[in-house]
């Protein structure tokens, strides 16, 4: 369990770069800042992936031979806008913070692609996994007991309905990685370092992707 994840920031938001400014106003939307206000000991600050993020993921092929992939702890939308609109993917984004939900929906009211973005006001842990959703991500929104919650029910529908699925992370704790690396049910993909995006020395500094194999 985590003392406090309020007080753990990951400083990519420091302060918005113009790349971040500039990209948020290419899709029309308003997501970037870092907001404290609504974190415990459970869940985390608000704070976006950051855009060069998602594009070493795209440049990697992660968003490849993916339909329906589900952001927990979605925040104001970035990861869905950004993805529907680069690589027309259908994004499903939980948020259970309601004021990010409401500029999730705001943002989504100027999106040009709006058949392909849901976003849902609720607990990531009693979110019912769609027999479809094929990709899961999260950029560390909640603590390693939610997080056990979720990936609970994420193999309750796998075991319903088998079909390849990807687990992308970025920024993986201690605690996520002990856990994960211990499930018999994935398998680890692949490992991305972004270190050099940020000039950083943190060795959670990467994107880690698992596959849910048969046990």
């Amino acid at each position: 369990m985590l003392t406090s994840m309020s007080g753990n920031s990951i400083s990519k938001t420091k302060a918005a770069s113009f790349d971040e400014i500039l990209q948020d106003k290419r899709l029309g939307i308003n997501t970037i800042g870092r907001d404290e206000t609504h974190s415990d000991d459970h869940h985390s600050p608000y704070e976006p992936t950051p855009y060069s993020v998602l594009e070493r993921m795209a440049d990697n092929g992660i968003f490849e031979d993916i339909s329906h992939l589900v952001d927990f702890g979605s925040g104001k939308g970035r990861v869905g806008f950004y993805l529907a609109e680069k690589k027309n993917i259908r994004v499903t984004g939980i948020e259970i913070e309601n004021a990010f939900y409401k500029a999730s929906l705001k943002n989504l009211s100027r999106s040009k692609k709006k058949s392909l973005l849901f976003f849902r006001n609720e607990p990531a842990e009693t979110y019912q996994i769609p027999a479809d959703a094929d990709a899961f991500f999260f950029f560390r929104p909640f603590s390693e007991i939610i997080l056990r919650r979720v990936m609970h029910n994420i193999l309750e529908s796998f075991y319903d309905n088998s079909r390849p699925a990807k687990l992308i992370f970025y920024y993986v704790t201690d605690a996520y990685r002990s856990y994960l690396d211990n499930l018999s049910e994935l398998s680890l993909n692949i490992e991305i370092d972004c270190r050099d995006l940020f000039n950083s020395k943190d060795a959670k500094d990467k994107i880690i992707v698992y596959r849910i194999v048969p046990s």
